[in-house]
């Protein structure tokens, strides 16, 4: 008799063959699919999680952790340094975030590189500007 793991893989085994033996099943719809299912699964335990959260309140179990998934052993970054980084991301526009990823990405070469960092600076130099004391603009006056 085959263990539960062997099954499980033997499960897997012909979802990937009947892909592969799909005339119309391109690689792209196979990751579009896996990509689905995956998106599909994290919403579903986002949203029991949040169904026990409210069940949790109602019961006045406020800021008890009734789940510990020990998730915190697979960051690298202490609660300070997450919270340093959200106000950080918070504070750049999405256009630089990307600009300063794509000037720094090691899957770009050097030229590319090189045009994301003077689009990059160009952006910061035009950020220098005076901000009105008459109203307030959120994306100038930070």
């Amino acid at each position: 008799m085959e263990t539960y793991e062997e099954q499980r893989k033997n499960r897997l085994d012909e979802v990937v063959f009947d892909y592969i033996q799909d005339d119309d099943a391109t690689p792209e719809t196979f990751y579009r699919d896996l990509k689905d299912v995956l998106i599909s699964n994290r919403k579903y335990y986002e949203e029991q999680i949040m169904r026990i959260d409210k069940i949790s309140n109602l019961c006045g179990f406020d800021g008890e952790p009734l789940l510990d998934f020990g998730l915190e052993r697979y960051s690298q970054y202490t609660e300070e340094e997450i919270d340093a980084m959200c106000s950080e991301a918070d504070r750049k526009s999405k256009e630089e975030i990307n600009l300063e990823i794509q000037a720094n990405s090691p899957f770009n070469d050097g030229y590319t590189q090189e045009f994301y960092r003077e689009q990059l600076k160009n952006l910061k130099d035009s950020k220098d500007i005076a901000h009105s004391d008459c109203y307030w603009d959120t994306d100038r006056n930070r």
